[in-house]
């Protein structure tokens, strides 16, 4: 066909689509609504009238694409007039922004194609305007099927997520099972299994086979994280904690109390696995469940309070590096200066005495494991050596 008569005939599938005028104008669709219009669309008349026009315009064979070229352009329209259902309330990025703004462009053009009379004075500037919708349609879809495959991960994504974890776990089922296998894991299993499928099944048909494939071959992301970020980390949490401790004991809540001394005579105990006698002189000056008690009927005075702060140091003290013993001391200082002040917090004292103490006693433990492992990186941390 050539270019005069190709030309002729874009002109009377187009003019047979003048009666759509009022179906494409956006106020109408608004009012139409996102449901009705979504169905509208997918009306068989409706797809065949815009696909015989757009198979002409673009030289396609096949029916079938046409027609599927068809929605992705009616699309457009609903992108321009119900953007919340589109973009979930949200353009969350610049690839939704892109959309949007495509989708408006190519949306106009055509409504102005449409608009054109077929006389002399307008034909060639609709001729014009023709060339550049085909354009602006083919950036459109190239554009779209992208933001479609995007939007569709995303939602695939926490199927994909459910997916490898249920496969995690019913690995590890299989693998430390027992024989013969008892009725809970036979259970535990199918039920597994079960949900396997049931997403295999959902899936499928938001994507067919693609999206099955995405979700069976999916692997989550290793998080990498590097020294200094995972001490950041650790410096927050243990200031949340502390902070925590700081508004109970204000509240008049002490139950963190006892957890924290029973931590850290377990502690100063992992540091001396083999002195029995130091353990036993221990639990002879300082009686947990008496402390406890005390906690519990609130009948814990301040001078009670110190000398169990005093006594916990004395074994830090004895415990440490002589190097670190000045530096004790200062804090020690400072923790015997808040006993002595008008006014005794206990919501200041406890969480700068607990976590003091806790900071020396892990430096203590690392100090003894670089000590008795300075080459062999694979012994356990926790291990000390006896």
């Amino acid at each position: 066909m050539d270019k005069m008569n190709k030309t002729q005939t874009l002109t009377e599938t187009l003019e047979s689509l003048h009666k759509y005028k009022n179906f494409l104008n956006v106020d109408k669709i608004r009012k139409l609504g996102f449901g009705t219009f979504s169905r509208m669309i997918r009306n068989k008349t409706i797809l065949n009238d815009f696909g015989e026009y757009f198979s002409k315009l673009l030289d396609l064979e096949s029916i079938k694409k046409s027609n599927l070229l068809v929605r992705k352009f009616l699309t457009c329209y609903i992108v321009v007039c119900f953007p919340d259902f589109v973009f979930n309330n949200e353009i969350k990025d610049v690839n939704d922004l892109q959309l949007k703004n495509l989708s408006n462009k190519i949306s106009i053009l055509f409504n102005n194609i449409l608009n054109y009379t077929n006389d002399d004075e307008h034909k060639v500037n609709s001729d014009v305007k023709v060339q550049e919708f085909k354009i602006e349609l083919d950036n459109f879809i190239v554009f779209f099927d992208k933001w479609k495959k995007r939007d569709v991960i995303k939602v695939l994504l926490p199927f994909a997520n459910s997916y490898y974890e249920l496969n995690d776990t019913l690995a590890l089922i299989t693998k430390n099972q027992q024989e013969p296998v008892t009725d809970d894991i036979k259970i535990w299993r199918s039920e597994i299994e079960k949900q396997i499928k049931k997403i295999l099944k959902h899936v499928k048909r938001i994507d067919g086979n693609d999206a099955v494939l995405f979700v069976k071959n999916y692997q989550p992301p290793k998080l990498m994280i590097d020294d200094k970020v995972y001490e950041q980390i650790e410096k927050t949490m243990k200031k949340a904690y502390w902070d925590k401790l700081k508004e109970d004991i204000e509240n008049a809540d002490f139950s963190m109390i006892t957890s924290l001394l029973t931590d850290v005579r377990d502690m100063i105990f992992q540091l001396i696995p083999n002195r029995q006698d130091i353990r036993e002189e221990f639990d002879g000056k300082f009686d947990l469940e008496l402390v406890e008690q005390m906690i519990t009927h609130k009948a814990m005075d301040v001078k009670t309070v110190y000398s169990i702060a005093l006594m916990l140091i004395e074994y830090l003290k004895m415990l440490q590096a002589p190097i670190d013993d000045r530096d004790t001391q200062e804090w020690c200082d400072s923790i015997t200066n808040l006993f002595y002040t008008e006014t005794i917090s206990y919501s200041d004292i406890l969480p700068a005495f607990f976590s003091g103490m806790f900071q020396r006693l892990e430096k203590i433990k690392q100090q003894l494991y670089d000590f008795y492992n300075p080459k062999d990186e694979n012994t356990s941390e926790n291990e000390i050596t006896k």
